[in-house]
């Protein structure tokens, strides 16, 4: 579905830009309801980052789990702004994306994760990564997951193993 009046997209954008509470970032998605700017993948993409550091993580994992058919594009950008402060969220959001029927990582979906396995308890699923890495990615590396690989592993000490 299209917006019905493109001219809202402008402002509706610039409001998200000037989001500095949880106040107007519930006014802006709001509008993106009203307008029907709510049903394009990088208007959703846009607040779930402004939710991810203005609100509670229910709320953005509310917002998250409202979106009909959610892409890949969408999880990696809940999964880059969670795996910080929020790993498990993000693994388990990466477990959905291998559980989905239509859904594939791709070579945005590992650089975050990996710099989120970069530390104790998560160490060890960085190899398990790596192993993803080799069977979804084709061809297995770019230069952002290459040098993911290479940081999680000098983080480990373990730069021979690559």
């Amino acid at each position: 579905m299209k917006v019905s009046n493109p001219i809202f997209t402008l402002p509706l954008l610039q409001l998200l830009q000037q989001c500095k509470t949880i106040d107007t970032l519930k006014q802006a998605h709001a509008q993106m309801i009203t307008t029907g700017l709510i049903l394009h993948t990088y208007p959703i993409s846009q607040i779930l980052l402004l939710s991810s550091t203005l609100a509670p993580l229910s709320y953005t994992l509310t917002l998250f789990h409202q979106v009909p058919n959610p892409t890949t594009f969408l999880f990696n950008t809940l999964i880059s702004s969670l795996s910080t402060h929020h790993t498990h969220i993000a693994f388990s959001l990466y477990t959905r994306i291998l559980t989905h029927p239509t859904l594939k990582p791709n070579n945005y979906t590992y650089p975050s994760l990996f710099r989120a396995c970069g530390s104790h308890p998560w160490l060890r699923h960085g190899f398990v990564l790596h192993a993803h890495v080799l069977k979804f990615l084709e061809p297995p590396y770019d230069r952002f997951v290459q040098a993911s690989l290479l940081n999680f592993y000098s983080k480990c000490g373990e730069l021979a193993d690559l």
